[in-house]
């Protein structure tokens, strides 16, 4: 007997659309339908890249981490790897800003610490004091036992804490627009709390990596960068997977927002705003934590409170583009972080049009500036004029830039960014519990495991496997 398999997935960002083309593929050999709902009136989420003034802009993330290969093996499945763009080569590095100055972070610098002991100990990034307590990690034994730790709390621990405030907040505080001191060290930099237990120091276990990676025997496979775009933006890889799902038997519905989930004898009934209640066997949501706890909260009680303990930042990002005459710094890098010790309203600045080579014309600049997070909530209440003075103003002060900027264009993203704070594994364990209780019923998104595109893949391809399982064992 062929089956007639109904599913329903809620969220057309990166994870949505991930889950809808891996659902697509795993029931290829099957008879289905499926419906996937947006609430706003695009599809991509966080992602959005336009061209505007002749250049090509993103309102999000610029990059993909190639470290974790599922946006890679994606991209591969979907035939655009050809399409992929590597930054810059030759000028692979960052910036810190110390004292209104922006300064490069050594070579071999890897997030929050050292793998090459030499051009860390000439960086004026820290006091002569701070880089011999930093370098101390070499002789302190590991931490095998206790609480579980805060970000600030395992640094100050192998590190001190000048390089805690100079350099790993605005690092590690900047991906998550989040706060080092609530931020869980095992579920936000878990590589380096890695690197402590098998190598008993986070340098000794870098520089250990370092001289594998050196001696050929690190990962093989294509050599990118650590980070890619594509050609045309990472908008293009929304546009593929939309491209890549268009059939006869998948809707997607964008300014769709469903206002309710409901468990029924035969499976689940889904109420979009304005519409009639529609039937479906199984439900994948991924919507941010913020955004499932109302959704799912009559479903189950344990569940709508994990969910609630997650709490989701906002953010803004700002695109403006300058003649390239009105600056006359070197722009010898990608970028730089603003620590929250600095006077400023931005927390990092991005150089996009040095970062990946053709995104605007040879007499143009375009930079990215990000605000808010966790530390700065109230300048979301600013109007876009007052967001657009205040980053022009940092990022002048920084890149000494004359002049008004030609072209600004900007995105706001409010509860979007889940913050892993201490207790997020106990809660994730909650969660998915809870979720054994509502069968058919399955969770994906950035609020679990990762909030990387890669990550968000990850979820969305782990969660499709498992609602076809399920219903294939019906």
């Amino acid at each position: 007997m062929t089956m007639d398999y109904r599913v329903a997935v809620v969220g057309g960002g990166i994870s949505g659309l991930s889950a809808a083309y891996y659902l697509s593929r795993y029931f290829a050999d099957s008879k289905f339908s499926l419906e996937l709902f947006e609430a706003r009136p695009r599809l991509g989420g966080v992602i959005e890249t336009v061209t505007r003034d002749g250049c090509l802009m993103e309102g999000g993330p610029d990059s993909i981490f190639t470290a974790k290969d599922d946006a890679l093996a994606l991209i591969r499945d979907l035939g655009l790897q050809s399409k992929i763009v590597e930054t810059d080569s030759e000028r692979r590095r960052s910036l810190i800003a110390t004292e209104g100055e922006l300064h490069p972070l050594p070579p071999g610098f890897v997030m929050l610490a050292p793998s090459e002991i030499l051009p860390f100990a000439s960086t004026e990034l820290l006091s002569t004091k701070g880089k011999l307590r930093t370098l101390m990690d070499l002789f302190i034994g590991p931490r095998f036992y206790g609480d579980e730790e805060s970000v600030s709390s395992f640094i100050e621990r192998r590190f001190g804490r000048e390089i805690l405030l100079k350099i790993v907040q605005p690092m590690v505080g900047g991906i998550y627009v989040g706060d080092v001191e609530k931020l869980s060290a095992e579920c936000t930099i878990p590589q380096f709390v890695e690197l402590e237990r098998t190598s008993g120091s986070v340098i000794a276990g870098l520089i250990g990596r370092r001289s594998k990676n050196l001696s050929g025997n690190g990962v093989s496979g294509a050599r990118y960068g650590m980070f890619v775009s594509l050609e045309g933006g990472i908008g293009a890889l929304v546009d593929a997977l939309v491209e890549a799902t268009r059939s006869e038997q998948i809707q997607l519905h964008t300014s769709a927002l469903v206002k309710s989930i409901n468990r029924t004898e035969s499976g689940w009934a889904l109420t979009v705003e304005g519409q009639a209640a529609k039937q479906f066997d199984s439900i994948l949501l991924c919507l941010p934590s913020h955004d499932l706890v109302d959704l799912v909260g009559d479903l189950d009680a344990d569940l709508s409170e994990a969910l609630s303990e997650i709490p989701c930042a906002s953010s803004i990002v700002v695109n403006l583009l300058y003649d390239r005459n009105q600056s006359d710094y070197d722009f010898d890098a990608f970028g730089f972080v603003v620590p929250a010790t600095e006077d400023t309203s931005i927390i990092a600045g991005s150089f996009s049009s040095v970062k990946y080579k053709g995104r605007c014309p040879e007499d143009k600049l375009m930079l990215r500036a990000f605000l808010g997070g966790v530390l700065d909530e109230e300048i979301m209440n600013c109007s876009d004029d007052e967001i657009f003075d205040r980053a022009h103003r940092d990022l002048a002060r920084f890149l000494n830039i004359k002049g008004k900027p030609v072209s600004t264009w900007l995105r706001r993203w409010t509860h979007s960014m889940p913050q892993y704070q201490l207790g997020h594994k106990r809660r994730v364990r909650q969660i998915s519990a809870s979720m054994q209780r509502l069968p058919g019923l399955y969770l994906a998104g950035n609020s679990f495991s990762g909030v990387g595109i890669p990550d968000c893949i990850a979820s969305a391809r782990t969660s499709a496997e498992k609602l076809v399982a399920f219903m294939k064992a019906r």
